[in-house]
């Protein structure tokens, strides 16, 4: 992920992608990854919670 994040950057610096590309590519990537780190965290929580939820 931080590589892609890494691209973006180099491209925008680039010129290739605007300003406005760039922004709305890095909330994608970071979406993506905030998504992809929720079930992991509600894991833990449940675990040390005690919970048992589905």
């Amino acid at each position: 992920m931080t590589e892609q994040l890494t691209k973006l950057a180099s491209l925008r610096d680039e010129g290739i992608l605007s300003d406005e590309e760039f922004a709305a590519k890095n909330a994608e990537l970071l979406a993506r990854l905030k998504a992809a780190s929720r079930p992991a965290a509600l894991d833990l929580h449940r675990s040390v919670k005690g919970v048992d939820l589905p």
